[in-house]
C-alpha cells in the first residue's frame, strides 16, 4: 500500500511539475514574441512617417523619437534610426545638402567589409538618441556588412519589418561588445505603387532601424520571470554562433530541455528555458520519498493494529489526499492558462451577467483594465443588436438545454467602436446552492472578417471582371477515382450550359469543334504529362455558332506523382481571332502597298544563330534601290547584305544580336553600294519576333535617307559654326531645359557677366543660381515660354556674383532639341548703352524742355521740305495736330514760299550759319499770319536736317494797327473836343442874347413863344457838344458825395420800367465807402450799359444783373487778366466796385479788343450812349475799367471807383 501511495503521489508531482515548468516557458516565449511584436509595430509607424511627403528634419524626427519615450516604452532598446537609400548617381548631392545641415566633414562611411553595393549606398542618417555611443554609428553603410545587407534587402523586396542576424552592433565597436540584431522596417514613398518587388525597389527611400543589445533587451523581458527561469536564446539553429543571449554562462541550459519556437519579425528564434533552483524552492520540493518513508515506518509499527482496519476510512483519507494535490495542480494549470492565454477570457455570474475574473487579453480587446472589467456585466459591453441573443445563449447555458455554445457577435470597444469578436461559452461545475457560473473565451476575429470581407469581394470583382472579359474557369478535385467538378457562372454562359447542367471533361468535348477534338485531346494529355505547353487554341460550337477560345491548365500532383487537382481559364478570343484575320488581309494589302513605296522596300526573314538569314519576304522596291531583284535575294541573301560597307556590318550584326536578345526594336543607319557603284544610305528598322523552333523573325523597312543624310552633314557643319559662334559671341547665350530650367550650355560671355564659372552651373537652374534680381521678371519670362514659346526682346536686371546689378535685353525662344523641349536665350549687357542713353535722354529733356516751353513755333524739315518735327507752339499758332503737320512740306504751310529759291538757299546753307527768311502762314480756318523764319542745318551729313524758328509777327502787326487806330482816334477825339468846346463856347453866348431878348419881349407873346422854342434848340445843341466832350475825355462832371448802397436800388427801380417784361434786373449791394461823383452822369452810364445788357439778351428772356461791393485787390484782376481793361484800375488799396453783366454769348476775342474803338459798334449806329462816351465819363471821375466774358457766359463790365476822401 504504501508503495502505491507514493507511485500515485509521485506521478501527481511530476504532472504537476511538467505543467509549471510548461507554464513558465509559454509564457516567458509569450513575453519575448510581444516585445518584438510591439517593436515591429513601432517601426511600422516610424515607417509611415518617414514615406509621407518630403524627408523630415533632424528637429522633427528628434521630436517623434523623444514622444515614444524609449526608455520606459522599449527598455533595452539602443536607438531609434533612419537609414536613407542613396542611388550611386545621387551620392554627391547627398554629400552637399548633409553638410549643408551642419557637418562639413560628412562622408558615407564603410559600415563592414563586405564592400559596397553596386546599385547604390546607404547611412544613417538620423540617430536618436544622439548621445556619445551613437554618435559612432552616424554615416555608416550598413549595406557593406553581410548580415545587415541581407536583412535589409530582405525587408525591401518584402516589405516587411525584418530582424537581422547575431552582429556586434556599431556602438560597442570599441568597447565590450555583446550579441546584438538590429530590426529593419523599409520605408516607401507614399503614393508610390509597392505590389511587386520592382516597385518596391523604385520606391525604397531607406529604412527605419531599432538596434538592440541582447542582454539588456532580454533582462528586461524576464525582469519578472528571471528568480524562477533560466534561458538560452540561439538565432534559428541551436549551436555555439548564433546563440544570442545565455542567462547564467556558468550554468548553461540543460541540452534536455524542450526547445521552444519563437516566431519574430521576419525570423525564427529558438529558445531552451529551464526552472533555476529558486523555482523549486518557490514551488516545492518533490514530497513522495517523504511518503515512501513515512509509509514503511508506519506499516512496520501499526502493521499488526491496521491488518484488521484496512478500510474505508484509510482508503478515502489517502484518495482525499491525492485528490487535493491533483485539484492544486490543475488549479495552477489553469490559472496559468487563464492568465496567458492568447483569447480574452471572463468567468461570469450567469444570473448577473457581472464579471468575477477577467485576464488581461480580455480587457486589451476591449480597451477597458481588469478592474474596469470587474465593476461591469456583460451587457453593458454587448451590442444592442446581439444582447438579446446573448442573454438567451446565458439561460440555455445555465439550462443545461446547451453546454457549449459558439457564436459570433460584436461588442462596443471603450472608445464606442464595434468590436466583432467569436465567442465560446461553457457552463462551470458549480457546488450544490452556489449561484452558476461560465466560462466566456472570446477571439478578436476583426482581422479575419476584414480578409473575408476582401475575400468576397475580390470573388465579386472575378465574377465581374469574368462577365466583362468573357472569359471563365473551372476546377477538378480528383479523389478515390472521382471527379468534382466546379465551374463559373462566366464559364457556363461562355459554353452554353444550363445553371444545373453536370460538368464533366466530355461535356467540354462535346461542344467542340469537330476539327480541333483530337488535337485538343492530343494537347491535354502533353500539358498533363509535361511535355507540351499548358495553353492552347481551339474553336466551340454554341448555338449554332463557332466561337474561339483560349485555354489555360494548371496540374497539381500528390507526392506518389498521382493527379490530384486540375484548374484552368478559359477566354472567348473570337474577336481577336476575327482581327487576326483582318490582320492577315492588312498584311496582304501591305505587302502590295510595298510594292509601291517610292524611296523604301519592305521585308522579312528568318535567322538563326551561327546560321545565314533566310528572306521570307521583300517588296518590289529593293530593285529600284539597290539594283537586285527580289527573287534572287530571297535565294541568295548575301547578294543584299554584300552591299553594305564592310565598316559598318560588324556593328550591325552586334546590334541585330542585343536586339535580338532584349526583343527590342532595332534601327541603324547603313550605307550601301548601289550595283552601279553609287553610295546611298538607308535607315534600317525591324523588330525581333521569336518563333516557337528557336528562330528569330525579323520584320522591317529599309528606307533611302541618302538626301536627308547629306542634309545632316550640312547640318553638322552649321551646328559646329553655330558652336564656335556661340562660344566666340561676345552677347550671353545659355541653352537650358524648358522642364526644369537646367542650364545645358553657357558661353564665356554669361560666364563674365554673372561672374560664375560654367562647371558651377552646368545642371542647374537659374532660380538655383539666382542671376534674376527680380523674381516677378522670372516668372514673367517662364510664363511667356509656356504661353507663347518665346520672351522679348525685353530688358531685365541681372545679378552678377558681387550682388552688382546690369541692365541687360534678354530674347529667348524654345526649341525641340532630340524630342525635349530647350530654349536658347540671347543678351545683351546695357550697361554702358544705358549711362549713354541716360546722357543722352537727359540731354534729350532739356533741349526738348526748351522746345515744348518755346513761345515760338519750331519746326525741323529735310531739304525737300518735308516736316519731321514741331513743337505745341507750332500747332497752336496753325491749328493743325501734330499729325497733320507730319503730313505736310514748308510749302503746304507758308504761303510765300517759293521751292526752287528756298531750296537752293537749304543746300548751300552750312553748319554755324543762319539764314532769315519772312514769309506768311496759313492756319487750318483758312486765315493766314505773318512770321519771321530763321532757319539753321542741323547736321551736314545726309539726310540734312534744317531747324526752323517761326516768330509769330501777328503782334506786331495788330500793335502798329491799334497804333494807327490810336493815333486816328486820338485825332478825331482832339478835333471833337475843340469843336465841342467852341460850339459850347458860341451856344453860351448864344443862350445869353435869347435870354435877354426874352425880357424885352416879354410883351409880345408870340415873340417870346419863338424864343423859347429857340432856347429849346439851343440847349438840345449844347447837350450835343457835352457828349462831344464826354467823348473826347473831357466830360464835365460834379464832384458830389454820392452814397451808391442807397442810390443803386431806387435808381435800379426806374430802369426796370424801361425794360421789357422779359428782361429781369437783379441788384445785389454790399456796404460800400461813398465816392465824389456826378449823379446824373452816372444814371447816364447805367442807362447806356444795361441797355447793352438787354440787347444782348434780346430775342430771349434774359436778366440782367448790377452788383455793388468793395474790392479789395485780393481777387480784383489787373491787366493781366482776361479781357480788356480800356482804363486802368485806380491806384487804391480798395476801390469801389460796380459791375454790370448779362446773360447773353459774349463778345468774340477779336471785337473785345475793339469794342471801345470810337465810332465802333455791332448793332445801326444811332442808338444810345456808346462805349467811348462812357469811358469819357469814367475817366472824368478817375475810375477804371474793365471788361470780359464771364465764365458762364454773358459779359461782364467793372467800373472801379476811388473811395471818397482818397
Amino acid at each position: 500500500m504504501t508503495t502505491g501511495v507514493w507511485l500515485v503521489v509521485r506521478k501527481v508531482e511530476r504532472s504537476r511539475l511538467h505543467a509549471l515548468k510548461q507554464s513558465l516557458a509559454s509564457a516567458l516565449a509569450h513575453q519575448v514574441e510581444r516585445k518584438m511584436a510591439n517593436l515591429e509595430q513601432a517601426l511600422r509607424g516610424a515607417s509611415g512617417y518617414l514615406g509621407r511627403g518630403p524627408l523630415p528634419t533632424r528637429s522633427e524626427w528628434r521630436a517623434y523619437v523623444e514622444r515614444l519615450d524609449l526608455p520606459m516604452a522599449y527598455p533595452g532598446v539602443q536607438g531609434f534610426s533612419f537609414v536613407e537609400w542613396i542611388p550611386r548617381p545621387d551620392l554627391p548631392d547627398h554629400l552637399r545638402r548633409v553638410r549643408r545641415e551642419g557637418f562639413p566633414d560628412y562622408a558615407v562611411a564603410p559600415g563592414g567589409s563586405a564592400g559596397p553595393l553596386l546599385e547604390g549606398a546607404s547611412t544613417i542618417l538620423y540617430l536618436e538618441p544622439m548621445n556619445a555611443e551613437n554618435q559612432h554609428a552616424f554615416g555608416k553603410d550598413m549595406l557593406e556588412d553581410f548580415t545587415r545587407r541581407q536583412a535589409m534587402l530582405q525587408a525591401r523586396d518584402t516589405g516587411q519589418v525584418v530582424t537581422s542576424g547575431p552582429l556586434v552592433l556599431y556602438q560597442d565597436a570599441s568597447g565590450k561588445p555583446q550579441p546584438g540584431v538590429v530590426l529593419f522596417g523599409p520605408v516607401f514613398r507614399e503614393g508610390q505603387p509597392v505590389t511587386t518587388v520592382a516597385e518596391r525597389r523604385a520606391a525604397l527611400r531607406g529604412w527605419a532601424t531599432i538596434p538592440l543589445r541582447m542582454d539588456d533587451f532580454i533582462r528586461s523581458v524576464l525582469s519578472q520571470f528571471e528568480p524562477q527561469a533560466e534561458l538560452s536564446l540561439f538565432d534559428s539553429e541551436l549551436s555555439a554562433g548564433s546563440q544570442l543571449y545565455d542567462s547564467d554562462p556558468s550554468h548553461p541550459v540543460s541540452g534536455t530541455a524542450t526547445p521552444w519556437t519563437l516566431k519574430i519579425p521576419g525570423r525564427t528564434w529558438v529558445a531552451r528555458i529551464e526552472p533555476s533552483p529558486d523555482f523549486h524552492r518557490h514551488v516545492g520540493h518533490p514530497r513522495h520519498w517523504q511518503f515512501l518513508l513515512a509509509g514503511m515506518v508506519i506499516s512496520l509499527l501499526v502493521f499488526t493494529l491496521l491488518i484488521f482496519q484496512t478500510g474505508a476510512e484509510a482508503r478515502a483519507k489517502l484518495l482525499a489526499r491525492l485528490r487535493g494535490e491533483e485539484l492544486l495542480a490543475s488549479e495552477v494549470q489553469f490559472r496559468a492558462l487563464f492568465e496567458r492565454a492568447p483569447f480574452g477570457m471572463a468567468i461570469v455570474d450567469s444570473s448577473s451577467g457581472r464579471f468575477l475574473s477577467v485576464n488581461p487579453r480580455f480587457g486589451d480587446i476591449l480597451g477597458y483594465s481588469t478592474e474596469e472589467l470587474l465593476a461591469r456585466d456583460f451587457q453593458s459591453i454587448t451590442h444592442p443588436e446581439h444582447l438579446q441573443g446573448e442573454l438567451a445563449s446565458v439561460r440555455d447555458l445555465a439550462s443545461g438545454a446547451m453546454p457549449v455554445i459558439h457564436k459570433e457577435m460584436r461588442y462596443l470597444h471603450r472608445s464606442g467602436q464595434e468590436i466583432w469578436a467569436r465567442l465560446s461559452m461553457a457552463k462551470l461545475p458549480s457546488v450544490s446552492g452556489a449561484a452558476d457560473r461560465h466560462l466566456s473565451v472570446v477571439e478578436d476575429i476583426r482581422e479575419r472578417r476584414r480578409i473575408e470581407d476582401s475575400l468576397r469581394r475580390s470573388e465579386a470583382n472575378l465574377s465581374l471582371a469574368q462577365e466583362i472579359g468573357e472569359f471563365g474557369s473551372w476546377q477538378v478535385v480528383y479523389q478515390d477515382g472521382n471527379e468534382s467538378w466546379s465551374v463559373s457562372d462566366g464559364l457556363r454562359r461562355l459554353y452554353g450550359y444550363r445553371p444545373d447542367q453536370p460538368i464533366t471533361l466530355q461535356t467540354g468535348f462535346d461542344i467542340m469543334h469537330p476539327e480541333d477534338r483530337e488535337a485538343v485531346r492530343s494537347a491535354w494529355e502533353a500539358a498533363m504529362a509535361g511535355t507540351g505547353p499548358s495553353e492552347w487554341e481551339h474553336r466551340i460550337i454554341v448555338n449554332g455558332e463557332v466561337r474561339w477560345v483560349a485555354v489555360r491548365v494548371l496540374f497539381q500532383f500528390n507526392q506518389d506523382g498521382r493527379l490530384q487537382e486540375a484548374s484552368g481559364i478559359v477566354q472567348d478570343i473570337t474577336r481577336r481571332w476575327a482581327t487576326e484575320e483582318a490582320l492577315r488581309l492588312s498584311e496582304a494589302r501591305l505587302r502590295i502597298l510595298g510594292d509601291q513605296l517610292p524611296d523604301s522596300f519592305l521585308y522579312q526573314y528568318l535567322s538563326r544563330p551561327g546560321e545565314a538569314p533566310r528572306f521570307l519576304y521583300l517588296s518590289a522596291g529593293v530593285e529600284r534601290l539597290c539594283g537586285l531583284k527580289a527573287g534572287d535575294v530571297v535565294q541568295d541573301p548575301g547578294l543584299l547584305f554584300s552591299q553594305v560597307d564592310p565598316t559598318m556590318l560588324p556593328a550591325y550584326l552586334q546590334a541585330e544580336a542585343v536586339s535580338a536578345r532584349d526583343l527590342s526594336p532595332f534601327a541603324m543607319d547603313l550605307r550601301q553600294r548601289h550595283v552601279d557603284g553609287r553610295w546611298r544610305w538607308f535607315r534600317v528598322r525591324s523588330k525581333p519576333r521569336p518563333q516557337p523552333d528557336g528562330s528569330v523573325l525579323w520584320e522591317g523597312i529599309s528606307t533611302d535617307i541618302t538626301e536627308a543624310h547629306e542634309a545632316r552633314l550640312v547640318l553638322e557643319e552649321s551646328e559646329a559654326r553655330f558652336r564656335g559662334l556661340f562660344e566666340l559671341s561676345p552677347d550671353p547665350i545659355t541653352l537650358a531645359r524648358l522642364s526644369d530650367g537646367a542650364l545645358i550650355e553657357v558661353n564665356q560671355a554669361w560666364c563674365d557677366l554673372t561672374g560664375l564659372t560654367r562647371e558651377e552651373v552646368l545642371g542647374r537652374s537659374t532660380r538655383e543660381l539666382g542671376p534674376w534680381a527680380r523674381p516677378e521678371e522670372r516668372e514673367a519670362f517662364h510664363r511667356a515660354l509656356r504661353d507663347s514659346g518665346g520672351f522679348g526682346p525685353e530688358d531685365i536686371l541681372v545679378k552678377d556674383r558681387q550682388g552688382q546689378l546690369h541692365q541687360v535685353v534678354m530674347s529667348s525662344r524654345v526649341l525641340l532639341i532630340q524630342g525635349e523641349q530647350h530654349y536658347l536665350s540671347m543678351s545683351k549687357d546695357l550697361s554702358d548703352r544705358m549711362e549713354a542713353e541716360r546722357a543722352l535722354k537727359e540731354s534729350e529733356a532739356k533741349f526738348r524742355g526748351v522746345v515744348e516751353q518755346a513761345t515760338e513755333a519750331i519746326y525741323i524739315h529735310d531739304e525737300q521740305g518735308r516736316l519731321l518735327m514741331c513743337n505745341p507752339e507750332a500747332c497752336r499758332s496753325t491749328g493743325f495736330s501734330q499729325a497733320e503737320l507730319f503730313g505736310m512740306r514748308v510749302q503746304d504751310l507758308d504761303l510765300e514760299c517759293s521751292p526752287d529759291q528756298d531750296a537752293g538757299a537749304w543746300q548751300t546753307l552750312k553748319v554755324g550759319e543762319q539764314l532769315t527768311l519772312q514769309g506768311r502762314h496759313r492756319r487750318k480756318d483758312g486765315t493766314s499770319f505773318p512770321v519771321e523764319i530763321r532757319l539753321g542745318l542741323l547736321s551736314p551729313e545726309s539726310p540734312r536736317q534744317l531747324l526752323a524758328l517761326v516768330r509769330d509777327l501777328t503782334g506786331q502787326e495788330q500793335a502798329i494797327q491799334a497804333d494807327l487806330r490810336a493815333r486816328k482816334a486820338e485825332s478825331l477825339v482832339l478835333m471833337a473836343g475843340s469843336i465841342a468846346h467852341d460850339f459850347n463856347n458860341i451856344f453860351q453866348g448864344v443862350l445869353g442874347f435869347l435870354e435877354v431878348a426874352k425880357l424885352r419881349a416879354e410883351q409880345n407873346p408870340d415873340v417870346r413863344q419863338l424864343l423859347g422854342r429857340a432856347e429849346g434848340s439851343l440847349r438840345k445843341a449844347i447837350g450835343l457838344s457835352w457828349k462831344m466832350l464826354d467823348f473826347s475825355g473831357r466830360a464835365l462832371v460834379k464832384q458830389d458825395r454820392l452814397d451808391l448802397e442807397a442810390w443803386l436800388p431806387a435808381f435800379a427801380a426806374t430802369l426796370q420800367l424801361d425794360l421789357a417784361s422779359t428782361c429781369l434786373l437783379e441788384v445785389s449791394c454790399e456796404p460800400t465807402p461813398y465816392i465824389m461823383g456826378d449823379r446824373l452822369r452816372l444814371e447816364e452810364v447805367l442807362q447806356a450799359l444795361v441797355a447793352n445788357a438787354r440787347e444782348a439778351a434780346e430775342p430771349m428772356p434774359g436778366r440782367a444783373r448790377l452788383r455793388l461791393h468793395t474790392d479789395f485787390g485780393a481777387d480784383r484782376p489787373d491787366s493781366a487778366s482776361p479781357g480788356i481793361w480800356p482804363l486802368p484800375r485806380p491806384e487804391f488799396p480798395a476801390t469801389v466796385c460796380l459791375e454790370v453783366s448779362d446773360e447773353g454769348p459774349g463778345v468774340p476775342a477779336a471785337i473785345l479788343d475793339r469794342i471801345c474803338d470810337p465810332f465802333f459798334t455791332t448793332h445801326q449806329l444811332g442808338r444810345g450812349l456808346g462805349l467811348p462816351s462812357v469811358m469819357g465819363i469814367l475817366q472824368a471821375h478817375r475810375a477804371g475799367l474793365h471788361i470780359f466774358n464771364g465764365e458762364r457766359g454773358g459779359l461782364v463790365i467793372r467800373m472801379h471807383f476811388p473811395p471818397g476822401g482818397a
